[in-house]
């Protein structure tokens, strides 16, 4: 016979030099993450986890391929369930071209990922597609989240 017993504590890692980030409007997340994915030759996926005051409390990267990143919502719903996230952003590149045009992909994992957070009571707040430019795509903006 077995035992189990599941304990829940936040840990605060001591390097994350993010708390206190407020991103409450899509420039701002924007702003907040195009370093991290400018010069980059791939795409990749970023979940920002925020709280009810829209203040960053974590955050998760993936790396994908030159035209294509894989958006596992198991791990985004794990890790937003382990921060005590109260919302999750999702943002992701679009490096090879200037055009922010979401695909039909895009459009699904979004969707997904809105279903999914609605589920475990985590508020969708915006996927955000950045151009290899300045310009970018907030689904929320764009009315593109049902």
């Amino acid at each position: 016979m077995y035992a189990y017993r599941l304990e829940s504590r936040r840990v605060a890692e001591p390097d994350f030099p993010y708390f206190g980030q407020k991103l409450d409007h899509p420039q701002g997340v924007v702003d907040f993450v195009r370093g991290a994915l400018r010069d980059s030759d791939i795409e990749k996926m970023i979940a920002l986890y925020i709280d009810n005051h829209n203040t960053l409390i974590g955050m998760w990267v993936q790396a994908g391929t030159v035209n294509m990143v894989p958006i596992p919502l198991r791990e985004i719903a794990k890790h937003a369930l382990l921060s005590g996230a109260s919302a999750v952003i999702l943002v992701h590149n679009h490096p090879s071209a200037d055009t922010i045009e979401p695909s039909a992909a895009d459009h699904e994992v979004t969707e997904q990922c809105r279903w999914a957070m609605e589920l475990l009571q985590i508020r969708f707040c915006d996927h955000i597609i950045i151009g290899n430019g300045q310009s970018f795509l907030s689904f929320r903006t764009a009315g593109m989240l049902k």
